[in-house]
């Protein structure tokens, strides 16, 4: 009997590439094992800053576990406890609408130089 190289009889096939190979360990060969083990040793178990929660993640800066976690933390941030945008033209507007309906006879040029420190003769 001959040794045949090709002969591929007692050969074990990998349930991940399909592919023939002598060592194989939990049905993976070699290449498949190493690229899952690397994949489990890579995920992160983190806690969810918006709702702590568990997850895992590939990422080291993950700080959600989803993306609506991701949206209401940052409504929670762009807005003020009464639910207001905090958005500085809007303050103005506001001062500016505050001042006009004060004085009712100032038309509304005079009500933004009155605003700002001006005049008007």
């Amino acid at each position: 009997m001959t040794f045949d190289p090709f002969d591929r009889s007692g050969w074990l096939t990998c349930i991940a590439c399909t592919e023939p190979s002598l060592d194989i360990a939990r049905g993976l060969c070699q290449k498949c094992w190493m690229r899952e083990f690397r994949a489990a040793r890579r995920m992160k178990v983190r806690a969810c800053v918006a709702c702590q929660t568990c997850f895992s993640t590939p990422r080291r800066d993950a700080l959600y576990c989803s993306a609506a976690c991701r949206q209401r933390s940052y409504r929670s941030r762009v807005t003020d406890k009464h639910g207001v945008p905090d958005n500085p033209c809007l303050s103005v507007t506001q001062e500016m609408t505050t001042l006009a309906t004060s004085h009712d006879q100032l038309d509304n040029d005079h009500a933004i130089g009155a605003l700002y420190g001006e005049e008007k003769g």
